[in-house]
């Protein structure tokens, strides 16, 4: 049984660091981006999201992808 892969739909979370709490942790905030192109490269994934960081007024904190797929027996 052949099993293939196709991927559906993507999504892009982008972390930022928005302060300290009252114990001194670093707090964080979450903004995310839907439609991502799933057969986007990741590396152009990366890029664009490090561009929509820099317009936030906090430092990024980590860009993280999300990726469903579709799983189809062949």
């Amino acid at each position: 049984m052949a099993v293939e892969k196709y991927p559906v739909r993507s999504t892009v979370t982008i972390q930022v660091e928005t302060g300290l709490d009252g114990q001194g942790n670093p707090t964080f905030r979450n903004r995310t981006y839907n439609n991502v192109k799933p057969t986007a490269d990741y590396a152009d994934v990366y890029s664009v999201a490090e561009g929509l960081a820099s317009l936030q007024i906090y430092p990024l904190a980590f860009v993280q992808l999300n990726e469903q797929s579709q799983l189809l027996e062949m």
